[in-house]
């Protein structure tokens, strides 16, 4: 799916926005439905959609993830471990 960062998107059913660099969640681009605390602009930019059933956690971090494809171009959603996105540990 393309993502058009001119406008806030929501995430369609099944997906969630990860960001990569810190692992936080949220349900639309901009944080306005955020799941994990602290979504900013770095989340934005940095942020894919993912398939939600996927995330594996570690404490409220996502540390991998499936990345969700757009069913329009391959007609079914992405399996888990198709492709696994690894997200960075936090740090500090």
């Amino acid at each position: 799916m393309d993502i058009d960062r001119g406008q806030n998107q929501v995430a369609p059913p099944g997906a969630v926005f990860v960001c990569l660099a810190c692992g936080k969640r949220s349900r639309d681009l901009y944080g306005d439905r955020k799941i994990s605390r602290g979504w900013d602009v770095s989340c934005i930019l940095n942020s894919i959609l993912c398939v939600e059933s996927s995330l594996v956690m570690q404490g409220e971090r996502v540390t991998s993830a499936d990345p969700w494809e757009d069913e329009t171009e391959t007609e079914t959603a992405s399996q888990p471990g198709d492709d696994v996105t690894q997200v960075p540990p936090p740090q500090g």
